[in-house]
C-alpha cells in the first residue's frame, strides 16, 4: 500500500511540476470553467490541452462534470492539501535555519565591531 501511495505522489508532484498545468489549476481557483474557456488563453491545439488536462484529472486535481455538450472543469482541492502538508515540513526547516543563519550573521557582525548593513 505504501509504494502505491508514493507512486500516486509522485504523479501528483510530476501533475504541477509543468507551468501549463500550474495555470490551469490557477484559473480553476477562480471558479469554475469550461474546457474551451480553459483552452483559450494557451497557444495550443485542443488535443494538446486537453493532455494536460488529463493528467490534472488522473490525478485528481481536477475534475470534470459533463452537462449536455457542455464539460466544466472545476478543482479538487484535496491532493494540493496532501501537496502543502507535504511541503510545510520543511517550509518551517528552512525558515528555522535561515534565522539562524540570520542570528549567526548579526553575531558575526558584533563581534566583528561591523555595523548593520
Amino acid at each position: 500500500m505504501v509504494k502505491y501511495q508514493n507512486i500516486e505522489f509522485d504523479r501528483l508532484l510530476y501533475a504541477i511540476s509543468d507551468q501549463t498545468r500550474r495555470s490551469i489549476l490557477d484559473d480553476l481557483y477562480r471558479g469554475e470553467k469550461g474546457v474551451g474557456e480553459l483552452a483559450e488563453p494557451f497557444n495550443m491545439s485542443l488535443p494538446g490541452f486537453l493532455k494536460h488536462l488529463n493528467i490534472l484529472k488522473g490525478t485528481g486535481l481536477v475534475i470534470t462534470k459533463k452537462t449536455g455538450r457542455r464539460v466544466t472543469c472545476n478543482i479538487n482541492p484535496e491532493n494540493l492539501i496532501r501537496v502543502a502538508t507535504w511541503l510545510a515540513k520543511y517550509q518551517k526547516t528552512w525558515e528555522d535555519r535561515l534565522r539562524e543563519l540570520e542570528a549567526n550573521i548579526k553575531q558575526n557582525k558584533l563581534q566583528s565591531g561591523q555595523k548593520d548593513i
